[in-house]
């Protein structure tokens, strides 16, 4: 902690200097960090203050994040001297806001193979190839960009009888294409899908009419119970 001779000795040096770095040489004292907060205080007030006082947080914008950032990368400096030449934050500061622009680049960099949109003839191939050989799954994924379980899916349909009889009403028309193709396996995953949460919720139905009964039976218990100790009761007296 120092005192309000040592503060105000500091920032006299430093009007004289106009320089942070040098008042710090001649003074060696106190960090570049320090001696900011008070030039920030002399500059509000006007004065400094002289009894001590908890010091205010500081808050950044965004953009002055990124400048801090690029300020860093442009100069290629240490944290130390970056926030020296610009002013703010403390060295320890910046180094985090570093760090964490350089998470955001490679999160940004690191896109899915899956999210590549595909075309519905590279969907069907995918779908039919997944049928002749199971085991090349997440391969065929990665060569069509489509997520395996969307592959697994799609080719479920293909196999299923309802799938077959779907295509069976073209008859002696030429073949279907990729569109309708496309559209049959896409409505029958569609309500293959709706048949699952359908399922699901019967299930979750007859749990509940499950308990209700069982809650019954209890109650039928209990109550002949109470009944017979009311009959011994009627009995005794």
């Amino acid at each position: 902690m120092y005192s309000y001779e040592q503060r105000k000795k500091a920032i006299e040096t430093y009007l004289r200097t106009q320089s942070v770095s040098e008042t710090l040489r001649v003074l060696g004292y106190p960090s570049s960090k320090e001696l900011y907060k008070w030039i920030h205080e002399y500059q509000q007030n006007g004065k400094l203050h002289k009894k001590r006082v908890k010091p205010e947080r500081i808050y950044y914008t965004e953009e002055e994040k990124a400048t801090a950032v690029q300020f860093y990368h442009d100069n290629k400096s240490s944290y130390q001297d970056a926030a020296d030449k610009l002013g703010y934050p403390s060295s320890a500061q910046l180094r985090l806001w570093v760090i964490a622009a350089e998470k955001e680049r490679e999160k940004a960099c690191e896109i899915s193979p899956y999210m590549i949109e595909y075309t519905k003839e590279d969907f069907i191939k995918a779908a039919i190839e997944f049928c002749t050989n199971e085991s090349n799954l997440v391969s065929i994924g990665q060569k069509y960009h489509i997520a395996p379980n969307t592959i697994k899916k799609a080719a479920a349909v293909l196999l299923s009888k309802e799938y077959k009889e779907r295509m069976s009403k073209h008859g002696n028309k030429k073949e279907p294409t990729y569109d309708e193709i496309y559209e049959s396996i896409e409505q029958l995953m569609a309500e293959n899908a709706a048949l699952v949460e359908e399922r699901a919720r019967l299930q979750q139905e007859v749990q509940r009419l499950q308990m209700e009964r069982d809650a019954l039976e209890v109650a039928g218990i209990m109550l002949k119970k109470i009944r017979r100790h009311q009959s011994e009761n009627d009995e005794q007296s």
